[in-house]
């Protein structure tokens, strides 16, 4: 199920929320959070059951490992390293597998059939979830320490399945530790339904729909048909496709982050923040502190800081570093391209910690605005540089793409017709145009004007999480609310799933 649907807005959302809270104020024991497990599954399971039946295999294997994990017997040590190491087999084989096959095939002339299996919803991130519930228990058993790290050992397996399955954030995250998930479930003062943290939410989930219907799926149009005409481009045509699809994918996972922090306020759930404005960054480090802020969280604290993090000298960090992007690439995916865009983030991060260690500077910024600015435009520039070859369908298409842009021949025209038609025909620019006449403004003109406006908005607006801050239910937010709610919703006849949804 999609958040942006009519289906989650209008029946499945309501009827959840109402639900919920009905069984906290008048059932007794667990039956809320049985209740919250079981619309999780109906979420996952709402294009297909098999999807919500394996996630409930994992939640049962993962649950009773960590179980023997805790009492910290002599198999405890077995059961954790064969546990997440299915785990992570199990995310391999479905990602990886016709690869895997491809390579068989090539390597020894065979022929075996791909079984081209169908990812489940949300693999990924509920894998993160079972493998770090696990990592926890095994450090817990091993500390001596009945307050490590905010660690939980009494969770009944209703609390567990919940804390796994938590459909707010089971598609794209963000990814959250047990333990702040459930502290908040137990809560009895989150019991009761909290008017302010209704609207709240319900404003913030307003932003994330606008920016995902109004915003993303808009340049998305633009990007598709620069990469699927990637061969007949001109130069300004091939910028504005990759300028695009960096705007593309930073709407859309912005959008999903508001709706999904906005989705769990209405239940009176805090998720953590995971994005937080990062084209306003000002080195590739900075970006990856403020894109996907968990996603860097769980690889940093259960992938490199186990590989020994900075504590083994200069080249043991920097390869420890190559080793999570290139792992952080081959999570998104078995194409080349995905493997190639980790590899070289990698790079820039290693080059980024030599240069600053050379220099004896620390510091992320400079007092200096100006210099800051260039940093941002430099910043932006490699990034989307990089996300070209992240949506590009193979390398080949990449070259192509980038051959239009080095040619300078091919700068003699601004957008050509297909691009320009492609936002014209959108509802929006046609109401737009017909009250200012192309003689003042061009079609093309006005793709530029909306690649440099969403740009600007992304070096200078405020993030949702500080303009959610400054909301109150007043008769202004509530009007602000009601019409992105609207326009967004009148625009879901043309429903696209998350960019984030594929990983």
């Amino acid at each position: 199920m999609l958040f942006n649907s009519y289906i989650f807005i209008f029946i499945f959302l309501p009827v959840a929320a109402i639900l919920y809270f009905q069984l906290k104020k008048r059932a007794s024991g667990n039956a809320a959070l049985w209740f919250l497990f079981a619309a999780s599954c109906v979420f996952c399971s709402w294009y297909s059951v098999y999807y919500g039946l394996f996630m409930l295999c994992e939640i049962l294997a993962n649950y009773f490992a960590s179980k023997a994990i805790r009492k910290n017997r002599p198999y405890s040590k077995p059961v954790f390293i064969s546990t997440v190491a299915l785990d992570i087999l199990v995310l391999f084989l479905y990602k990886y597998l016709d690869l895997l096959t491809a390579g068989i095939n090539s390597a020894i002339n065979t022929d075996i059939p791909a079984l081209n299996l169908i990812l489940p919803l949300g693999i990924s991130f509920y894998t993160f979830s079972n493998v770090m519930y696990l990592v926890d228990s095994y450090r817990f058993s091993r500390s001596g320490d009945t307050g490590y790290d905010g660690f939980i050992p009494d969770l009944s397996f209703i609390e567990f399945a919940t804390y796994v399955s938590y459909f707010p954030k089971l598609v794209q995250g963000p990814i959250t530790r047990h333990n702040d998930l459930i502290r908040q479930l137990r809560d009895e003062k989150k019991s009761a339904v909290d008017y302010t943290n209704l609207c709240t939410g319900l404003f913030r989930f307003s932003m994330g729909l606008f920016k995902k219907v109004m915003v993303a799926d808009k340049f998305a149009l633009l990007a598709d048909y620069g990469y699927s005409h990637a061969a007949g481009l001109n130069g300004a045509d091939a910028i504005i496709t990759v300028l695009s699809y960096s705007l593309q994918i930073y709407f859309d996972f912005s959008g999903y982050c508001d709706m999904a922090i906005g989705v769990s306020k209405m239940l009176n759930i805090d998720l953590p923040e995971n994005f937080d404005s990062p084209y306003k960054s000002v080195s590739i480090s900075d970006f990856w502190n403020r894109w996907h802020i968990t996603l860097t969280s769980f690889f940093t604290k259960y992938l490199y800081i186990p590989l020994g993090g900075s504590r083994a000298g200069m080249l043991r960090t920097l390869l420890n570093v190559m080793i999570v992007f290139l792992i952080s690439g081959l999570w998104h995916g078995d194409n080349t391209t995905f493997i190639l865009w980790g590899a070289l983030h990698g790079i820039l991060m290693v080059m980024e910690r030599v240069f600053r260690t050379i220099r004896g500077n620390t510091k992320e910024s400079s007092d200096n605005s100006a210099v800051n600015l260039l940093r941002k435009i430099f910043t932006f520039a490699e990034v989307s540089i990089l996300w070209s070859l992240f949506r590009a369908e193979s390398l080949g298409q990449f070259t192509t793409l980038w051959s239009r842009i080095i040619n300078r021949y091919n700068f003699t025209t601004g957008p050509s017709t297909g691009m320009t038609d492609t936002v014209s025909n959108l509802i929006e620019m046609n109401f737009l145009m017909k009250i200012i006449p192309a003689s003042l403004i061009s079609q093309g003109l006005w793709v530029i004007i909306l690649l440099l406006t969403a740009i600007l908005v992304c070096f200078l607006a405020d993030n949702s999480s500080k303009v959610t801050e400054k909301f109150k239910p007043d008769i202004l937010h509530v009007i602000i609310m009601v019409v992105l709610l609207i326009w967004s919703v009148m625009s879901l006849s043309g429903v696209t799933q998350f960019i984030y949804s594929n990983f």
